[in-house]
């Protein structure tokens, strides 16, 4: 009796321990799942130049197991950079395996892909790949931030003042142009409308929609104009109501309405 009591004892602390090693792992695995949910913004990419399009990419990670990827294409400089289909599917985080899967292929390499995650914090996820192409196998890195801060600028501002930036005195604005407006959208697109005074009328200077991208207080504007994808990049900052732009040729500000 005294044996067997022994080993029912020994069994009894064995499955506490496994129980524990369990309650561990799981833990582990929601804290990754909490930290990975998101929307990141692509920083750098294995041997891809830093004003490449690719880096204007977008992954969104969802508490509903779905995610949404776009990627972007165009010249070499990030010049005419234009989004690709945008890829959607569901997710699934296995220890630092991150495994996306496509409803339907899109500009994706294969409709499942098996992501090694080399890094994970509140701020920055970073993993790797591998793909094979005419034979031969290649592995590639993304590094994503957090995107946290885009929602000040979230809704439709007034535009207030304009400066060429070779001019040493700001443009004189008149009242129709300062109901000319800009609205940043949650799904990442915009519109811009501008008016201008005519025969004592305001009248419309024009409106452009397309999407826009934040990272590293730069702001990336995409719109077709004269049917041609073209791409505007200014920094951008937020203090209280007022959104300044700079351009390369002109800086402007404007007012939450």
């Amino acid at each position: 009796m005294k044996k067997l009591s022994l080993f029912t004892l020994l069994i009894i602390l064995i499955f506490i321990s496994c129980s524990k090693d369990d309650d561990a792992s799981n833990e582990e695995s929601s804290t990754n799942k909490d930290l990975i949910i998101g929307k990141w913004n692509v920083t750098a990419i294995t041997d891809i130049p830093n004003d490449d399009c690719e880096l204007l990419s977008t992954l969104e990670i969802k508490a509903d197991g779905t995610y949404e990827e776009q990627t972007y294409g165009g010249f070499a400089g990030g010049v005419n950079c234009t989004p690709d289909d945008l890829d959607k599917g569901t997710w699934k985080l296995s220890g630092n395996i991150l495994t996306l899967t496509l409803d339907k292929l899109g500009n994706a390499i294969s409709p499942t892909t098996d992501n090694t995650i080399l890094e994970l914090t509140e701020t920055t996820l970073k993993y790797e790949f591998e793909y094979t192409e005419e034979g031969q196998t290649f592995k590639e890195a993304w590094t994503y931030t957090k995107n946290d801060d885009t929602s000040n600028l979230i809704g439709t501002w007034e535009l207030t003042y304009r400066k060429e930036n070779n001019n040493t005195s700001p443009n004189t604005l008149d009242n129709c142009e300062k109901t000319s407006t800009i609205e940043f959208k949650p799904d990442n697109t915009y519109t811009e409308k501008t008016f201008v005074e005519i025969s004592g009328n305001c009248a419309s200077d024009g409106e452009f929609s397309g999407s826009w991208l934040e990272s590293d207080n730069q702001l990336t504007l995409n719109f077709i104009e004269n049917s041609m994808n073209t791409t505007n990049i200014s920094k951008f900052s937020i203090v209280d109501d007022e959104l300044t732009l700079v351009f390369d040729e002109i800086t402007e500000k404007y007012r939450k309405k």
